[in-house]
């Protein structure tokens, strides 16, 4: 169940299916569907999602969300954003800095409607000083 504590109103930059990870969109007031570790992610689509570009959606930006996930994730695991806007297990990055949209509440896998404590937070790439 969900128990969202901040939600905002946003246009669609496209069609976003519900329960995915967003992320800002190229114009002020817009979102996206985020598919990739560096997206700026903000938080989760609520239940309705928006069905075509230039409609409104709510998104969750903390709190309980509930979220479709990508693969199989454990309870507690920190999440980013799969291909297709869903929750995949965190990775640490190799090249770049990789953003995190919160913490798995319960585990599950691929195809699955998940819990997650929407807290985005950004895992800076380690970097050597010479």
């Amino acid at each position: 169940m969900a128990n969202p504590t901040l939600i905002k109103n946003f246009t669609a930059a496209e069609p976003i299916s519900p329960h995915r990870i967003v992320a800002l969109g190229a114009a002020p007031g817009t979102v996206r569907t985020a598919r990739a570790h560096g997206d700026p992610v903000i938080g989760i689509a609520d239940a309705l999602g928006a069905k075509a570009a230039g409609e409104r959606i709510d998104v969750i930006l903390s709190g309980i969300a509930e979220v479709a996930i990508g693969g199989t994730v454990a309870a507690g695991a920190p999440l980013q954003a799969g291909p297709q806007g869903d929750a995949v297990k965190f990775a640490a990055p190799q090249d770049s800095d990789i953003r995190s949209i919160g913490l798995a509440l319960v585990a599950g896998i691929a195809g699955d409607i998940g819990q997650v404590l929407v807290a985005p937070f950004v895992y800076p790439q380690t970097r050597s000083v010479a």
